[in-house]
């Protein structure tokens, strides 16, 4: 992407607040640590476990769904440099989802790298719903100086 069109993202405008891009600069560091983490375990560990048929086929399903939350996610990040309310629910509901999803996880098989990770998540989506956060995704768009 060229600087200058980098430069026209609303969450790069001088009137947007740090916090916005620390949580957009969270999100996108945890996206590509889950994304490395997925193919490191798809390649490494996941065939080496299939044995049957109907593995492959729970494998086949488990990536492309992977796929999925991570095309999803990379759109939710790239709505809120856009300054998108609906990028924002949505951060909030999946954040929520997560969060009761990893607690079940977290009781059945421990806490491991991707749910203590995942407060990273938490804290970026937090950052999201402050004050200063919330006027800026209420204001109009500035342009860019």
């Amino acid at each position: 992407m060229p600087i200058n069109r980098l430069k026209s993202t609303p969450a790069f405008h001088a009137d947007a607040p740090p916090q916005i891009r620390h949580a957009i600069t969270l999100f996108a560091f945890m996206w590509f640590i889950y994304a490395f983490g997925w193919v490191m375990l798809s390649i490494a560990v996941l065939p080496s476990i299939v044995t049957q048929p109907k593995h492959l086929a729970l494998l086949s399903g488990s990536i492309g769904f992977l796929a999925c939350w991570l095309a999803m996610n990379a759109c939710l990040i790239v709505g809120l440099c856009q300054r998108q309310k609906l990028a924002r629910t949505l951060q909030l509901v999946l954040t929520v989802g997560m969060a009761f999803a990893l607690l079940a996880a977290i009781a059945q098989f421990g806490l491991n790298f991707f749910a203590a990770s995942f407060l990273a998540n938490a804290v970026a989506t937090g950052l999201l719903f402050l004050p200063v956060c919330s006027n800026w995704f209420d204001a109009r768009a500035t342009s860019p100086e």
